[in-house]
């Protein structure tokens, strides 16, 4: 598959061009879909217990199904590999339906809930295990052939490329909670921008690109789909362009791509799409 030529310092500097002018919803939806590869698709049966009548409950369970169903997409794609490894696997939901799908892989779920390990680990499948680690310190010892992780929290997407980059394995990333980011975290690695293409940018990616992304997650209504939530999503995109220019440094193919949103007919049901999980960073080892 053919990497996006847009994903580069030159494609970084011609959005930043676009955002500095008033375009149209319609304008700014088409320059976002520019910059997606969509992976093939196909719908998983993917049914997850649901006994809340609740409306936001229901809408929170259909973003869970089509999140899962897309990184499944992904996985499926890659395949064949011997071992996975889920990092922040929280619940274990995809873990188990990596497991079920692919029954001779090795699926590993690294979490820090010590407790929720436990629990996960009294499961029924014979190639799913579950291990307490901190993830930012936290160093496969086995050669995974995919680490993923779909709920990376702030600098936790960035811990998770390091995780792959370490292991040489190809990685499937969902970043979200962008609000989260810290342009002084505590670990100097995961200071943005961290790839030398955007090095020059450094005290405006982090004034500019980092700052407006938080504030317009905290402000912006991502239920409706609306300008401010199209600018949302390209300062997001453009947060992400360090994160697949740096996997480009370390010599990966990378993409950006929709886990949801993107097969949607009943327009009464679109809601459930719209969170900060839509995307997903892709890095594949050449």
């Amino acid at each position: 598959m053919n990497e996006n030529p847009l994903i580069s310092k030159q494609g970084f500097e011609y959005i930043l061009s676009v955002l500095d002018k008033e375009y149209s919803k319609r304008t700014l939806d088409q320059l976002l879909d520019s910059l997606i590869t969509d992976f093939p698709h196909k719908d998983y049966e993917i049914n997850l217990p649901n006994k809340n009548k609740k409306r936001h409950k229901k809408i929170r369970l259909l973003r869970k199904q089509e999140q899962i169903n897309g990184m499944l997409n992904i996985v499926d794609f890659l395949n064949p590999f011997n071992t996975i490894i889920e990092i922040a696997s929280g619940n274990g939901l995809l873990a188990s339906f990596l497991a079920s799908k692919y029954p001779s892989t090795e699926i590993y779920g690294i979490d820090s809930n010590g407790e929720l390990i436990r629990k996960l680990n009294n499961n029924n499948f014979s190639n799913l295990f579950f291990n307490k680690k901190d993830a930012f310190e936290y160093l496969p010892k086995n050669n995974p052939e995919i680490v993923l992780s779909l709920h990376s929290c702030g600098n936790l997407t960035d811990r998770v490329i390091d995780i792959a980059v370490s292991a040489s394995s190809d990685i499937i990333c969902t970043p979200c909670c962008y609000g989260k980011l810290k342009t002084t975290p505590e670990k100097e690695d995961y200071i943005l921008p961290r790839s030398k293409s955007l090095s020059s940018y450094t005290d405006f990616f982090r004034k500019k690109i980092i700052k407006k992304s938080k504030k317009l997650e905290g402000y912006v209504n991502e239920g409706k789909r609306n300008v401010q939530n199209v600018l949302l999503d390209l300062y997001r995109v453009l947060l992400n362009f360090d994160r697949l220019l740096y996997l480009k440094e370390k010599g990966y193919k990378s993409y950006l791509t929709r886990i949801t949103g993107q097969h949607i007919t009943n327009q009464d049901n679109s809601r459930h799409a719209n969170s900060s999980l839509r995307y997903a960073i892709v890095g594949l080892i050449k």
